[in-house]
């Protein structure tokens, strides 16, 4: 990043954080955005137009698809050709771009300034072809409307526009609209366009974004896109604007004049799309009764909005804890059929018996259904029943973690804790410490699930036994093992042992810390990525690790121009030759390095020899131009065939 880019990235950064996290854009950090933002920029000396590209972004005056194609985006394109025509102005005030809001504002600037060719000045074929990739929806009045199908024909019918699905000199994203729906373009009879897709806000011909719409085509077309805060006024008297913005938005229906014509069809399309629409709904509605079922298909909470005195009102209740077992809590107890409906409810979704009422006959029945199907319902469940111990187990069988809701005082807890953490070791964490059995429960906890000695109080009698278990079982819960406990060194030496990742989690000030990294490399030599350069033995471990593999020494921190680092590498390159590439041609004994690198290379020649079939040789990417020919050479001589060599390997 250049500095001038650095110093927009310093003024901007808190508003473009704001910004990406409002608009949800995945993977794109604000140094990403100001590379692209001043891409977009033509003046790419002194990024010059940059500042104002930043400020009309996050005042919404263009959208991040506008610009994040770079040299490619509108952007770039409408810049580009205000920097250009701009030059033909005498008025000096003109030329300040400061001058203009957003891309659109600069493209009504200078579009009488660009000179477009017009649909005669089409080929007849050409335009036939256009015409066969188009769905013409409405030519009547003077009005055209249309659909482009392909991304041809929508930069057709928006030519001279600023829509990015019209694009030809920069991204075009008809292919990114299209798939959601289709684009709907308007030519209005004074030859002005308006474009319209579900997915983006209706759009004059300068990329503008209409509101208050009044003329009755672009009405319609707004209210065909789901538009409707773009209209300034809805004719709730005209069945076709009614039937689209209930279509839109049901709960509409309260708006709609009950004496217009096919009034129980809108009402039909409202609950269809809203169940919630039925509270507005005329109940003296012929279809009335139909409707209510329609919405509490739609959407079970309808059911509080629904008349409780309906014939069928039983029947509804019915539908509505099927599609959604919670919802008992909003049926009136005084149905006829309430303690089947509560059966039901809790049938299908346990969780409902938080909401049904424990004096009903089958409380009992239900609780147990509850429990067998989601254990965590023992928590709303009355402590006072006759079954309730019944119950508690149950639960814990289902889901062992529930323990944590189960009174402590209960005759079996114990019994209950231990079949909790024989299913899952980790839910030690919730079980009361002064039970009898505590110590027996960490231990099987431990046994179950290494993590579990996360969860287990430090002042049992046992804890140091557990925590063996826990590494033994597996090393990284050492993070989780206080280094204060006696035997913590013998605790880390096994923890090692396990897993040498586990080195990462103990501290270097552990006594036998250098032992401990040895342990560690043995078992697995990258960790010495972890190791810090002040460990004691520091270059033992290092050798260890080059040893087991060179390209390790990329991570070594030794002086560089100290014996030490070259009596590493030597072992490195002995191990890899590859490793040469991580190591500085200027560092004393890079020669004798290199020599022993090559002598590796003889020895890939001989495999060549011994199995000619085999094509992948790695060549090594430190060599020079002329070795590489020596080296192409000796495989020649080796019958191992020129063709098979990659070719862009004399690039190096």
């Amino acid at each position: 990043m250049r500095h001038k880019q650095q110093r927009l990235l310093e003024q901007n950064i808190q508003h473009l954080e704001s910004y990406i996290k409002k608009h949800k854009l995945e993977d794109i950090s604000p140094e990403d955005m100001i590379l692209t933002i001043t891409e977009a920029d033509p003046d790419q000396a002194n990024f010059k137009n940059s500042k104002w590209l930043i400020k009309n972004l996050l005042t919404k005056n263009f959208l991040w698809e506008d610009i994040e194609a770079g040299k490619s985006s509108k952007a770039y394109d409408t810049l580009s050709r205000f920097l250009n025509i701009r030059k033909q102005w005498p008025e000096s005030n003109l030329k300040d771009i400061n001058q203009y809001i957003g891309l659109s504002g600069i493209a009504e600037k200078i579009k009488p300034f660009e000179i477009t060719k017009s649909s005669g000045e089409l080929k007849r074929e050409e335009k036939a072809k256009i015409y066969e990739e188009t769905i013409v929806l409405y030519d009547k009045n003077d009005y055209l409307v249309v659909i482009p199908k392909t991304e041809e024909a929508s930069c057709f019918w928006g030519r001279n526009t600023e829509w990015c699905t019209a694009s030809t000199k920069s991204k075009n994203y008809f292919d990114t609209y299209n798939p959601n729906g289709p684009l709907i373009i308007c030519i209005a009879p004074d030859n002005r366009k308006y474009q319209f897709h579900k997915d983006s806000d209706p759009m004059d011909e300068n990329d503008n974004s209409l509101e208050d719409i009044t003329d009755p085509v672009l009405v319609e077309l707004a209210l065909l896109t789901e538009k409707i805060k773009h209209i300034k006024h809805i004719d709730y008297t005209n069945f076709r604007h009614c039937e689209l913005t209930v279509q839109n938005d049901g709960l509409a229906i309260q708006y709609i004049d009950k004496d217009i014509e096919n009034y129980p069809e809108i009402c039909k399309l409202a609950v269809q799309q809203n169940g919630w629409a039925i509270q507005h709904v005329d109940k003296a509605v012929p279809n009335y009764s139909y409707l209510c079922e329609l919405a509490v298909q739609q959407s079970g909470l309808a059911i509080q909005y629904i008349d409780k005195t309906l014939p069928k009102y039983s029947y509804l209740c019915e539908l509505v804890v099927q599609q959604d077992g919670v919802d008992i809590h909003l049926i009136d107890k005084a149905v006829p059929n309430y303690s089947y409906l509560c059966e039901l409810a809790v049938k299908r979704d346990g969780l409902a018996i938080d909401y049904i009422d424990k004096n009903i006959e089958n409380y009992l029945y239900l609780c147990e259904l509850a429990v067998q199907q989601d254990g965590l319902t023992i928590k709303y469940i009355d402590k006072d029943i006759s079954n309730y111990l019944y119950l508690c187990e149950l639960a814990v069988q289902q889901n062992g973690s529930v323990i944590k809701y189960i009174d402590k005082d209960i005759s079996n807890y114990p019994y209950l804790c231990e079949l909790a953490v024989q299913q899952d070791g980790l839910v030690i964490q919730y079980i009361d410490k002064d039970i009898s059995n505590y110590p027996y429960l960490c231990e099987l906890a431990v046994q179950k699930n290494a993590w579990a000695i996360q969860h287990i109080d430090k002042d049992i009698e046992n804890y140091s036994y557990l925590c063996q278990l826990s590494v033994q079982k597996y090393g990284l819960a050492i993070r989780y093992i206080s280094s204060k406990i006696e035997d913590y060194p013998y605790l880390c030496e096994l923890a090692v042992q396990q897993n040498g990742w586990a080195i990462q989690n103990i501290s270097s000030d552990t006594p036998g810390y250098s032992e401990l990294c040895k342990l560690a490399i043995q078992q697995n030599s990258n960790m010495i990525t972890y190791i810090s350069s002040k460990t004691e033995d520091y270059l033992d471990i290092c050798k260890l690790a080059v040893q087991n593999n060179g390209l390790l020494i990329k991570h070594i921190h030794i002086p560089v121009h100290t014996a030490n680092y070259l009596e590493v590498c030597k072992l490195a390159v002995q191990q890899n030759s590859d490793a040469l590439i991580y190591i500085s041609p200027k560092i004393e004994g890079y020669q004798e390095l290199k020599k022993i690198a090559k002598e590796n290379i003889n020895n890939i020649s001989e495999e060549v020899n011994k199995t000619p079939e085999n094509k992948n040789i790695n060549i090594p990417d430190w060599l020079t131009n002329k070795e590489y020919e020596n080296f192409i050479v000796k495989l020649e001589e080796n019958v191992f065939p020129i063709s098979s060599i990659p070719q862009n390997i004399f690039s190096i």
